[in-house]
């Protein structure tokens, strides 16, 4: 087993890694709440230099800002954000779901099912001011709990 962030000081109890893309900067944890045992979601965003943050770091805050706004029921809600050295972790609601890609076939009904919230979401996202702009519309990062 790898070994797993600590932020136990921070009240999270990692359980396991469940996702990491490619290039290995973006890791995706499970963790619980300690205070709660709520399950959440943690992404790290690592930095290439550690301790330095990169060049767009100054749109964090904005970006966080506008993350905290967001109430919509197909979005994650954002609960907390910190930074270590050579990373930003961002924390989110965890939705029990699959990935798109944990599905090996959808029926028609299905497929017009998700893309239909699909477009509400981005919808949702293009009616705010500012306008939020989700880069990563995939199917890994679209999640679907089977009804």
């Amino acid at each position: 087993m790898k070994n797993l962030p600590n932020f136990c000081q921070r009240g999270y109890q990692i359980q396991k890694q469940i996702g990491k893309n490619s290039a290995g900067d973006r890791i995706t944890y499970l963790a619980q709440i300690s205070q709660t045992q709520t399950l959440v979601i943690i992404h790290q965003f690592r930095f290439h230099k550690s301790g330095i943050l990169p060049p767009d770091a100054a749109n964090f805050t904005q970006e966080i800002q506008g993350l905290k706004e967001l109430n919509h029921p197909g979005i994650p809600r954002y609960l907390d954000s910190f930074i270590t050295p050579g990373s930003f972790w961002l924390v989110q609601e965890y939705k029990k779901a699959l990935p798109l890609t944990g599905y090996n076939q959808l029926d028609a009904q299905t497929i017009k099912h998700i893309a239909l919230s699909i477009l509400e979401c981005l919808v949702y996202l293009q009616n705010r001011q500012p306008i939020l702009i989700h880069q990563a519309i995939r199917p890994e990062n679209i999640l679907f709990n089977g009804r």
